[in-house]
């Protein structure tokens, strides 16, 4: 029963008025005190996202939102999520990010390429980026670009000589040039090799052949007896064999003249000699060219001379020790040879 709303003056009020007025208003503090102490179904909250109405957090302690559209709407989880998947694969990438590129693009991040390396515009400022090809350009510089002085290197501590020439180097005279290999080599062609007959070579003494333009073994030097010869001439049929003119063994001495005639020559036909001293053997040939007489020299006259010409003494000749063999062979026409010796003093 509800209370009396509809009162007028001069109506009587009566005890059953008065009690149904308090039990509404108790009735109302009960109700109040019941909303205020509810915590679920307020004024229509709602954990789901439904549109005009209180939200309210379900079982979970969660509540259920809209997708956002607003820039000021709130965002849900799924929101938030996209934007962490989205700074999580920006963080991982390693390429492309911000639009960095590895070419060398104006205004853009620089990015290394698949071998490692970046690209860059030529430099123009002092603190530009420099290139591989600045740098190689400046290494293949050869005009000092740093400025070097010689006494930074130490040039100062060695003296400044320019090469020697060839006269300066044959001359032997200049104390102001350096000797280069070419200058060392035509040094010794024409004051060692043409001053010396003799030298010793790591122990080993050696003459200078003239004939052949080599130094070449020899035996020590000793006294040597009277002059002594030996011939042979090859007949018409006697080819293609080496035939001995001078065989000795078991004492020592000297040749100081080698040397086979051709005659009755002709195109085509080749001369052989073989000089065999102390077990070593040389050997030379000619091929023929002409029918003029040749001559297959191992040892002459430095100075001139024939094979008639067996007297006086030749300055360049070769000790044996032991033994020498001298031998003789054609393919053709005659060949004779005459040799000049000497065995050591005393020898009978």
């Amino acid at each position: 029963m509800m209370a009396k709303t509809d009162w007028q003056m001069g109506d009587t009020v009566l005890p059953d008025d008065l009690n149904q007025i308090g039990q509404e208003i108790n009735q109302n503090r009960d109700n109040l005190a019941a909303h205020t102490a509810a915590t679920t179904g307020v004024h229509g909250a709602t954990s789901t996202a439904t549109p005009n109405t209180i939200i309210q957090r379900d079982s979970a302690g969660r509540a259920k939102v809209a997708a956002p559209a607003a820039a000021d709407d709130i965002a849900r989880k799924d929101t938030v999520d996209a934007v962490q998947t989205n700074l999580t694969n920006h963080t991982a990438a390693t390429t492309g990010v911000h639009g960095a590129t590895s070419a060398a693009t104006p205004n853009t991040i620089v990015q290394r390429d698949a071998q490692g390396r970046i690209k860059a515009a030529a430099p123009a400022a002092a603190d530009d980026v420099a290139r591989k090809a600045e740098v190689d350009a400046h290494a293949s510089r050869t005009d000092n670009p740093h400025g070097v002085t010689k006494a930074q290197v130490g040039l100062g501590n060695v003296p400044n000589y320019p090469a020697a020439s060839q006269a300066q180097a044959e001359a032997g005279a200049d104390n102001a040039t350096l000797m280069t290999p070419l200058r060392t080599k035509q040094y010794v062609d024409t004051r060692l090799q043409n001053g010396l007959t003799l030298r010793d070579h790591n122990g080993t003494v050696e003459r200078w052949n003239q004939q052949k333009g080599g130094w070449e073994p020899v035996a020590a030097v000793f006294p040597v007896g009277q002059p002594r010869s030996a011939t042979l001439s090859l007949t018409d049929e006697q080819n293609n064999a080496y035939y001995t003119v001078l065989d000795i063994s078991g004492v020592s001495g000297r040749l100081e003249f080698v040397r086979a005639q051709v005659s009755n020559n002709g195109p085509g036909h080749v001369f052989y000699m073989r000089v065999t001293v102390d077990g070593k053997s040389d050997e030379i040939s000619v091929q023929s060219t002409t029918t003029s007489t040749l001559f297959l020299d191992y040892l002459v006259r430095p100075y001139g001379g024939s094979s008639s010409n067996l007297v006086g003494d030749v300055s360049d000749p070769i000790y044996f020790q032991n033994s020498v063999k001298v031998e003789i062979k054609k393919t053709g026409a005659r060949l004779s040879a005459t040799i000049r010796y000497r065995l050591a003093a005393g020898t009978p």
